[in-house]
């Protein structure tokens, strides 16, 4: 199932190289010779200015501006941060975005046609953009700050 893929996919541990890029990438408390990176993945959850939402849609949503006026599924754990969400996806373009949680998980919600999009979660710029793309969705990286 998609959803299930999705979770595989998400928590799905740094691969090794990821650990030698950390200092490059400005993350601080890079993997030590144990490989242990505890410190950088706490670094990284605790600022959400540094985060990227991953948003899925459907193959009509072509851009983030389609999205303008419609409702995105967003999990509870993710409320906290529903005005950056908010806040970010208006900034790629699409204006009046309701982020709305329901019983049911967000992508189940929109593999069933009950919205064209669903916020899959919150990770790092580095994890956004080892994300896989998937056959028949479009994933959108959207970051919660501007970059500089």
């Amino acid at each position: 199932m998609l959803a299930e893929r999705l979770t595989s996919v998400t928590a799905a541990p740094l691969k090794p190289q990821d650990a030698s890029n950390a200092e490059a990438s400005g993350r601080t408390g890079a993997a030590d010779a144990s490989g242990d990176s505890k410190p950088a993945e706490t670094a990284t959850v605790n600022n959400t200015d540094n985060l990227v939402a991953l948003l899925i849609t459907g193959p009509a949503i072509k851009s983030v501006s389609d999205l303008s006026g419609k409702e995105v599924a967003i999990e509870d754990r993710q409320s906290a941060s529903n005005a950056s969400i908010r806040t970010a996806i208006a900034a790629a373009g699409a204006t009046d975005v309701q982020l709305n949680e329901g019983h049911a998980k967000a992508i189940d919600r929109l593999i069933a046609g009950e919205v064209p999009a669903a916020v899959l979660t919150l990770v790092s710029p580095e994890a956004a953009e080892w994300f896989p793309d998937m056959p028949g969705f479009t994933i959108f990286r959207v970051p919660l700050a501007p970059r500089h």
